[in-house]
């Protein structure tokens, strides 16, 4: 059914989490990067992927960057609601929007330090 709209009436495929009010709010496009301190946020890819085999669903195949010597990088798969972390930085996934011009919505924060207001 859900297949029959996205060609049929070009609707675009949302997977949301609850909000969080914790850490700044980036929105990144499919093929973009953005950054926070010392972090690039690459968004490569959006994808369909099953949820623990039950639910079929969205994913956001982010790619983190951190200067330095070695240069550090790390490409993570993440859903709606998922949490991930790279050294001192936490990244939440609110939300994913499908599509030719997909985005992932995030709340990013430097990880075990107090929420931003």
């Amino acid at each position: 059914m859900l297949a029959a709209c996205v060609l049929a009436a070009g609707c675009t495929r949302l997977d949301t989490a609850p909000a969080s009010g914790e850490g700044e709010r980036i929105e990144i496009r499919q093929g973009t990067t953005a950054g926070f301190e010392g972090l690039r946020i690459g968004l490569a890819n959006i994808i369909s992927s099953d949820y623990a085999g039950k639910r079929h669903g969205l994913a956001a195949v982010l790619v983190l960057f951190i200067d330095g010597n070695p240069p550090r990088e790390k490409q993570f798969e993440a859903r709606a609601g998922q949490e991930v972390e790279m050294e001192k930085y936490s990244l939440y996934v609110q939300e994913i929007r499908g599509g030719s011009k997909g985005s992932v919505t995030l709340r990013v924060k430097e990880a075990g330090h107090p929420p931003v207001p």
